[in-house]
């Protein structure tokens, strides 16, 4: 204890800021090591990671459903899915019933403005709706299935009162033309419009994100 007593004693405070300047440099050459070592480990997964964020980004960007009514619509990205009855292009709507509490997928047909779809084996006409849009149309494919099976990245377009999701599907009828309803997996058909009626069908496309597996 006395020599360290002794020791203290000789040491000035120009001795001091020396020794906490030394250690001050010290610590910081450590953090410059471990942000240098931190920094290659990141460089070498960046490629695949923003691999990853872009697909991502795809996916969540691919669609988006766009508000309208019949006094103001606009076609600009809207997704076509086919033709209907008169070689007329029809898009993917859906709309709220106001007398359910479903959101229903289901045609617009841009001659009447309206947005089509089917509840209770009837086909209902709303001019409030919304257009399902897409900035690119790559990213969206029509695959077949049947019997009420999606996809791996089948696109949710509604909900029914019971919480259930519902599919965009289109149906080809009777080989003649396509019209655009919904999947209920639990009646596994899809359902769609067809002049004032529900159209059912076991066989059917599904609308889909091309690149979904990550």
């Amino acid at each position: 204890m006395d020599r360290i007593s002794s020791l203290c004693s000789r040491l000035t405070k120009t001795h001091f800021i020396g020794i906490g300047v030394t250690l001050l440099l010290a610590t910081a050459i450590c953090v410059g090591v471990l942000v240098t070592r931190r920094s290659d480990s990141s460089s070498t997964l960046s490629p695949s990671f923003q691999h990853f964020k872009e697909k991502l980004a795809k996916i969540d960007h691919a669609v988006q459903w766009v508000k309208y009514n019949s006094d103001n619509v606009s076609l600009t990205n809207a997704f076509d899915g086919g033709k209907d009855g008169d070689q007329t292009l029809i898009y993917a709507c859906r709309a709220n019933d106001p007398y359910i509490s479903d959101l229903l997928p289901g045609t617009y047909y841009p001659k009447t403005k309206t947005c089509k779809f089917t509840y209770g084996g009837k086909s209902i006409e709303r001019d409030e709706f919304e257009l399902l849009t897409t900035k690119d149309s790559s990213a969206l494919i029509w695959l077949e299935n049947s019997n009420g099976e999606v996809h791996n990245g089948a696109i949710t377009a509604g909900l029914t009162g019971a919480k259930d999701e519902l599919y965009v599907a289109r149906a080809d009828i009777n080989g003649f033309y396509y019209s655009i309803g919904k999947i209920h997996d639990i009646y596994k058909l899809a359902y769609v419009p067809d002049g004032k009626v529900e159209y059912s069908s076991r066989d059917y496309d599904v609308l889909c994100l091309k690149d979904f597996a990550l």
